[in-house]
């Protein structure tokens, strides 16, 4: 095949190479159609008794979530709450605090209490502000029963919540159980500074003694002691009675030798804060505060921690130790 023969033969050579190409290209789909149905081949699946979750399952979830409320837990997501920096004493450190609520920064006072009335809750003296002027602070306020009103003068605590214990009164009566005489007879010292007069006395059992004879001498008992030293010591003691001032029944005291006894008056020193006026009463005995005159008030226990009190209605009610 020469180039004079392709121009004789033009035609022909066309159609041998369309033929070839047109056998190479059946020989291609061939061989690809073989090949083309491995891809159909099912791949092996483990068999499952689990239920697939239909479609209508998961819009019930969907409709239960959209009904259930959210509740935010702490301070409104989207609107800022006021807080103020307090100094902490048992972190050592400035903290944050929120003035809604109930947290208390002025504890006992609650954070609530002092936004009903309009207080101002960044003030350090807050507990001590009187801003009704009632002579009542807003502590006092607070924890009156029931709580009160701090911006109306006209609504405020009872006038005996301002009253508080001074002191006692001391009874200026002490006595000292010296010795025991003979089998029948004891002596018995009474000491004063000045009320009563200083004085030994003899006492016999059963007997009577003292200002307006109001102890009597009930036992003795005889106990035998050491010291540190080893020294033998007298510790007998003799048991004497009485009635305590404002009471009815005797009460019994053991005095043990050469240690020195006073008799407790029940009697104390109060003070009304509102108005600064002091008396003094015993138990047993009445009173009224001048500024409260429609009031009367019964001394039930005066001691060195506290004085309970009988009001008209016949309450209980604590009289503390003044600030």
């Amino acid at each position: 095949m020469n180039e004079e023969w392709l121009k004789e033969n033009y035609e022909k050579a066309i159609l041998v190479v369309a033929t070839i190409i047109a056998l190479a290209l059946a020989g291609w789909l061939i061989f690809s159609s073989l090949k083309f149905s491995s891809n159909f081949d099912q791949a092996s699946v483990r068999e499952s008794e689990e239920m697939p979750e239909t479609g209508l399952v998961t819009v019930e979830k969907a409709s239960k979530a959209l009904a259930d409320s959210v509740k935010w837990e702490g301070l409104n997501l989207f609107v800022s709450a006021p807080v103020i920096e307090q100094w902490d004493a048992s972190k050592g450190e400035q903290v944050l605090l929120a003035v809604d609520g109930d947290v208390g920064i002025h504890k006992p006072i609650t954070n609530d209490w002092i936004n009903k009335y309009g207080l101002d809750v960044t003030a350090s003296d807050l507990k001590d502000q009187d801003p009704d002027g009632d002579n009542f602070t807003n502590i006092e306020e607070f924890t009156a029963t029931p709580k009160t009103n701090p911006m109306n003068a006209d609504e405020h605590p009872a006038f005996i919540t301002k009253v508080c214990l001074a002191g006692m009164v001391s009874s200026d009566l002490k006595l000292v159980f010296k010795a025991q005489v003979d089998p029948t007879t004891w002596q018995i010292d009474l000491v004063s500074e000045g009320k009563f007069r200083s004085q030994n006395m003899l006492v016999n059992r059963g007997s009577r003694f003292g200002p307006d004879n109001r102890f009597r001498l009930d036992a003795y008992a005889e106990e035998k002691g050491a010291d540190a030293s080893g020294s033998p010591t007298d510790n007998s003691k003799i048991t004497i009675s009485f009635v305590e001032a404002g009471g009815n029944a005797r009460v019994s005291q053991s005095l043990v030798r050469d240690v020195e006894w006073e008799q407790p008056t029940h009697e104390g020193t109060f003070l009304n804060r509102y108005n600064g006026e002091e008396f003094t009463a015993k138990r047993g005995s009445s009173f009224k505060l001048s500024n409260d005159p429609t009031q009367s008030f019964k001394i039930i226990e005066v001691t060195a921690s506290k004085a309970i009190i009988k009001d008209q209605k016949g309450k209980d009610l604590e009289i503390l130790p003044c600030p």
